[in-house]
């Protein structure tokens, strides 16, 4: 039996989409800890819609309904390669007023690597990674590096050069430093922007110091921003073809593990590139002009580690460390046991899950507002030998969506995103169908809460016909399990089963015929 996990929250019933333009995320769900966000919209309710994607058409299988401007993904969705969203907004009175277009939930599990190494240098980041091949061979592979990166979680932690305020705002911003998505980007600097790459402000308090930028001075006040291979972009999935590299290639420092792939390179692999119209010549020195005085750039043609001061080439810190860190400090924030929002300094104790975060390997954390237009809160903890303490803050803490910048002792900075301080609601509900669910006119599905809830259960037709009604009280973590008889033509051979709770939450799944 096919069973899929859904956290839903505050919503509305739903209707059928409709094709037109509406609000898009500014966050991608596979590297944002699976949280989508969007816009606020003043008196709106919002609709997030699952699909799947078959045979070149979008079929909607599952719909979640709420009033704030963010949702989550579970792993399962963020684990998949054909599942998209689309963020449906409906006017007070329910009806719809726009849907945007199908966006990709997640990338789909990542290919086999049976080792990597990273490249940490001083304006560009990769990964050489040694693949494994169905038949057993192998070879290698360059990406993107980051420090540490799970689908599952949508855990996405990329290494950063620091970049001073000056040298930042004299940059276009076209620049994709500086690329943005916000109204008002023109007026810069602005509470509003999100920018495309992940980006956290240096200031003298900010902890995890000292930065250092790309000639290696000290920088204060200024930016972290997400390095990626940029100078390099065109060898994002190159390879050494058939060439089978050895297991002592795994144990080769950055350097030598460079050189062998370069050695062994497959041309046929590195996209062809042109520096005017791809983004390249951002990243690169032009060499002189031309007869008609444009630029001269020389694309890289082949790869090369420069180092950094205090770089640091990998993470030493276990997802499983990270989740229960955020355990911890869920529960400081009373997420789970009580209707009490909590604030940051809650947690500011020794003995806390700040004070001994991570096992010792902490030595600060920010709390950043995602809603960066409603409240733009702030707040910087140093951590220095376990004794968390402010160095800053701005604004008032809100209950909302936060990013959590995790600074390590090592020099590595692991965000992770959670709703802080805002009463428990969420309810989680494990609704279960079996493949090929409606056989001989009888749709068989079983349904599980993770408390005892009471649920109305209705089996609609696409038409709007109503099949099989029910009004029950689901047991605690019990599955029930349901046959509904169903007479006549199934339009679209589709039945819609939607499980509503008391406070309007509508869970809904789609069943499909033989």
């Amino acid at each position: 039996m096919k069973k899929l996990l859904f956290f839903a929250a505050c919503g509305l019933s739903f209707g059928l989409n409709a094709q037109s333009p509406g609000v898009s995320s500014i966050l991608q769900p596979s590297r944002s800890g699976g949280y989508i966000y969007w816009e606020e919209a003043s008196g709106a309710n919002f609709k997030v819609n699952v699909y799947r994607l078959q045979n070149g058409r979008y079929q909607l299988i599952s719909s979640y309904g709420t009033k704030d401007h963010y949702f989550r993904f579970n792993s399962a969705q963020l684990l998949s390669s054909d599942l998209f969203y689309t963020i449906a907004v409906y006017d007070p009175t329910g009806t719809l007023v726009s849907e945007g277009e199908p966006v990709q939930i997640g990338p789909g599990a990542s290919l086999g690597a049976q080792c990597h190494m990273d490249c940490n240098g001083l304006r560009e980041a990769y990964r050489l990674s040694r693949m494994v091949k169905g038949d057993g061979t192998h070879y290698l592979m360059a990406s993107d590096g980051a420090v540490m990166q799970d689908v599952a979680t949508g855990l996405y932690a990329p290494y950063y050069q620091a970049i001073d305020s000056i040298s930042y705002y004299q940059l276009p911003v076209q620049h994709p430093y500086r690329e943005a998505v916000a109204q008002g980007i023109t007026n810069e600097p602005d509470p509003d922007v999100h920018y495309i790459r992940a980006h956290i402000k240096i200031k003298p308090t900010t902890p995890g110091g000292p930065f250092f930028d790309a000639q290696n001075n000290v920088i204060t006040k200024g930016w972290l921003v997400e390095k990626k291979m940029d100078k390099f972009m065109h060898f994002n999935g190159a390879n050494t073809g058939a060439y089978e590299s050895s297991d002592e290639w795994c144990e080769a420092n950055i350097g030598t593990g460079t050189s062998i792939f370069n050695g062994h390179l497959n041309l046929a692999s590195v996209a062809p590139i042109n520096p005017y119209t791809s983004g390249l010549s951002w990243f690169l020195t032009p060499t002189g002009t031309d007869s008609q005085g444009h630029p001269i750039y020389v694309v890289p043609d082949k790869l090369s580690c420069s180092t950094m001061q205090g770089g640091s080439s990998g993470g030493t810190i276990s997802l499983e460390s990270i989740h229960n860190f955020m355990v911890a400090l869920d529960y400081c924030f009373d997420m789970a046991t009580s209707d009490q929002g909590g604030d940051p300094t809650d947690c500011l104790i020794p003995d806390g899950p700040i004070g001994g975060g991570l096992g010792g390997t902490l030595s600060g954390l920010t709390f950043e507002s995602v809603d960066k237009k409603h409240e733009n809160y702030f707040l910087s903890v140093d951590n220095s030998g376990g004794n968390p303490t402010v160095t800053a803050t701005d604004g008032k803490f809100v209950p909302g969506l936060y990013r959590i910048n995790l600074f390590l002792t090592d020099g590595n900075i692991i965000p992770v995103y959670r709703v802080l301080g805002v009463p428990e609601i969420r309810r989680v509900i494990d609704v279960s169908i079996s493949p090929n669910a409606i056989a001989g006119s009888v749709l068989r599905f079983g349904i599980t809460a993770s408390q005892d809830t009471p649920v109305q259960i209705l089996v609609q037709k696409l038409d709007g016909t109503t099949v099989y009604s029910e009004s029950v009280n689901l047991p605690a973590k019990v599955e029930i399990n349901r046959e509904v008889s169903v007479s006549g033509d199934i339009p679209y051979k589709q039945l819609r089963v939607s499980v509503i709770l008391e406070d309007g939450t509508v869970i809904q799944e789609t069943a499909l015929t033989e």
